[in-house]
Order: structure tokens, then C-alpha cells, then sequence
């Protein structure tokens, strides 16, 4: 018997309207209605079509067997549901959050160093190569910070400076958010780059280039 799951890599996030869901592997956002909501967390679990249909009647949603497989092919084609996932759990937060309101930032954007070796004088950040890098914050406690924001359903980050790559355990930090399934984009020009950095960038599952 063949049972559906939520991709395990998703973050999905009750919101007003409905759900927001985040494809790091992808890049891609999808916003759907409560319906949909409701439709979803029956498949926090494998679950058949069978099983959906009961388990939608018990909540007063009637959705025919058809209606169900139709619903599910979408989400397939759209890798938000898996036959071969164990499942995933949708993200619950504040119930008193205004309508129009998200619960948390969909995507953050991360300044990991003020340092570049260039000294461009149009440069919005004031990035500049006499910047001590000792100074700023460190690995671990770059960890902290991503862990946090994980924690309440950020579900992209962006990394910048100053140039990204400059910075000192920039693979451990990206690393570190790409296991956490974050979806991440690396804002960079930097010169120095080498093919064991291109490598490194590779193995990331869901980094976003730009």
C-alpha cells in the first residue's frame, strides 16, 4: 500500500492565511490556504490514501479518494510530499498574530564579516581590508545565532559582508546551515576563490548562488 510524507527536508510554517512552506533544495516558497494546512498535517506521517480520507472526515474536510490523489500528485510535482519520506512537522507559533502579519522573517540576511580586500568607494556596508577579523563573532557563536533563528521558522539565509569567503570557518558556518536545512544563498565576488573552495560549495545541498 503506498503511503505519503512530507518531504523531511522542508520547513513548513502556520501562518494566517494558511501555510508557508520553503524548498531549500529548490530555492522555491509556496504559500497555500487553511484547507491545504489541514490537508498537510495528516501527512506529518506516512500515511495512504485511505487513511487521508478517514482522517480528513474526522476534521469535517470531505475530499473523495479522486480529490486526495489529485491533490497529491500536485504536491509530488511540486517535492513537497514524498512516497519514500518518513514525514516532517509543521511549525506552530503564536495564534495572536495579526492577519497580514507573518510569525517570524521568511529569509535573513547575514553580515558574517565587514572585511573584503577590495575598498570600493560605492560600498553600502563600508567593507574594507583593514577590518580585524579576531574581533567579530565567532564560530560557535555563529551556531548560536543560526540555531535561533531555526528555532523560530526563519527559513532562508543570505550570507554577505564584507566578502563572505574572507571569513575564517565560513565552510563550518555554511555547513552548519545547510544541515539545518536552511535554504542559502552566498553573496560573493571574491577574487581568491579556489578550486577546493568551489568543491566545499558544491557538497552544500542547498545553496543558492548569486
Amino acid at each position: 500500500m503506498k503511503k505519503y510524507a512530507l518531504q523531511d527536508y522542508l520547513t513548513l510554517r502556520k501562518e494566517w492565511f494558511g501555510i508557508l512552506i520553503s524548498n531549500p533544495r529548490t530555492g522555491e516558497f509556496f504559500q497555500y490556504d487553511y484547507d491545504m494546512l489541514l490537508f498537510l498535517k495528516k501527512l506529518e506521517v506516512p500515511r495512504s490514501v485511505t487513511e487521508i480520507e478517514e482522517s480528513l472526515k474526522n476534521d469535517g474536510l470531505l475530499m473523495s479518494s479522486t480529490e486526495i490523489k489529485d491533490c497529491l500528485t500536485h504536491l509530488i510535482d511540486q517535492d513537497i510530499v514524498s512516497l519514500n519520506s518518513t514525514g516532517n512537522k509543521i511549525l506552530y507559533f503564536l495564534d495572536n498574530v495579526p492577519d497580514g502579519y507573518l510569525v517570524a522573517p521568511s529569509s535573513v540576511t547575514i553580515y558574517i564579516t565587514q572585511y573584503c580586500g577590495k575598498a570600493c568607494r560605492h560600498c553600502v556596508t563600508e567593507s574594507h581590508p583593514k577590518v580585524i577579523q579576531s574581533y567579530e563573532l565567532q564560530l560557535e557563536q555563529w551556531k548560536n545565532i543560526i540555531s535561533s533563528l531555526k528555532n523560530i521558522g526563519v527559513m532562508s539565509l543570505v550570507f554577505t559582508g564584507g566578502e563572505p569567503l574572507s571569513k575564517d570557518d565560513i565552510f563550518e558556518i555554511l555547513e552548519f546551515a545547510d544541515n539545518l536545512n536552511f535554504r542559502i544563498a552566498l553573496l560573493t565576488d571574491f577574487d581568491d576563490i579556489s578550486l577546493n573552495m568551489v568543491n566545499k560549495l558544491k557538497e552544500l545541498k542547498n545553496l543558492n548562488y548569486q
